[in-house]
């Protein structure tokens, strides 16, 4: 690879598998393999190459030559967990220089680096999300928002607000000998008592 690569996982031991083929639209289960008698004992790598790449490499432990690699797809089908284990998987290799593809099973020993593994696998997936989707664009609008000026609206200490409330009339003094009622009908605020019933004048 000729991009800047950074590791983004490391095992230094995983075990490697001859696997038995799907059965149709059923999952891989470690139940069904040799896992006593691995075809070979891996350091295994998750490479990430530039922004959009990103490789599974199986290793010679002492050496660093290279047994297997399994480029990630953003959708999750190069790499698989099994269904009845936490710590097998199924990895779709692949023949950098004819192309040709075939599938092969790893284990981890701890159960936590099974799970770092496949954390790193998400994460990978995750990133080009935003990217595919569009999903940068509220990141950009917050961005832009966050670039705008700050005005200030607080009031200066020689500065006066006056609000004036349509409807609303202050309200005047009762005059001398004017009854509570009368003064209350100058409040826009005030609701008149009800009329007397007709023919109930006097």
């Amino acid at each position: 690879m000729s991009e800047f690569e950074s590791l983004l996982f490391l095992s230094k031991e995983v075990f490697v598998y001859q696997i038995p083929p799907r059965q149709a639209n059923a999952g891989y289960r470690a139940t069904e393999w040799d896992v006593d008698n691995p075809i070979f004992k891996a350091r295994l790598r998750v490479l990430l190459a530039g922004e959009e790449k990103c490789v599974v490499r199986l290793e010679d432990k002492s050496t660093g030559e290279l047994f297997a690699a399994c480029p990630v797809d953003p959708k999750g089908l190069a790499v698989e967990q099994v269904l009845d284990s936490s710590r097998y998987f199924v990895l779709r290799v692949q023949d950098e220089a004819t192309g040709s593809k075939m599938y092969i099973g790893i284990g981890f020993l701890d159960r936590s680096e099974a799970f770092d593994f496949n954390v790193a696998l998400e994460d990978f997936r995750r990133s080009l999300v935003p990217a595919e989707t569009g999903g940068s664009g509220n990141a950009s609008g917050a961005t832009a928002l966050a670039a705008e000026p700050k005005l200030d609206f607080s009031l200066k200490p020689d500065q006066k607000i006056t609000v004036k409330m349509a409807g609303f009339k202050k309200k005047k003094p009762a005059a001398s000998g004017q009854t509570p009622a009368a003064a209350s009908s100058d409040n826009p605020f005030f609701i008149p008592p009800p009329p007397p019933p007709a023919g109930g004048r006097r």
